[in-house]
């Protein structure tokens, strides 16, 4: 899953723009059936936020994995603005 989060964030941003860190680890016990990649930290750094409000590019983060985001239990999302 961080892969393909990797990938489908670093297809519209840019790789080098986006960084995924699994933290599942933090939350072992929490849930059961599937204690590996549920939890993800990501942050992205890109010109498109210029003209955005916090709440509009995580909106956007969320637009891109409309997919993933069903799989997973949780997500923290950084952005910056370059």
């Amino acid at each position: 899953m961080k892969k393909r989060i990797e990938n489908k964030l670093g297809d519209f941003f840019g790789q080098e723009n986006v960084g995924v860190q699994d933290v599942s680890y933090r939350h072992r016990g929490h849930i059961e059936e599937n204690p590996y990649e549920t939890h993800f930290d990501i942050k992205v750094k890109s010109e498109k936020f210029k003209s955005m409000t916090q709440v509009a590019r995580h909106k956007l983060v969320y637009e891109l994995l409309e997919d993933e985001i069903k799989l997973i239990h949780a997500i923290s999302i950084g952005t910056i603005i370059l």
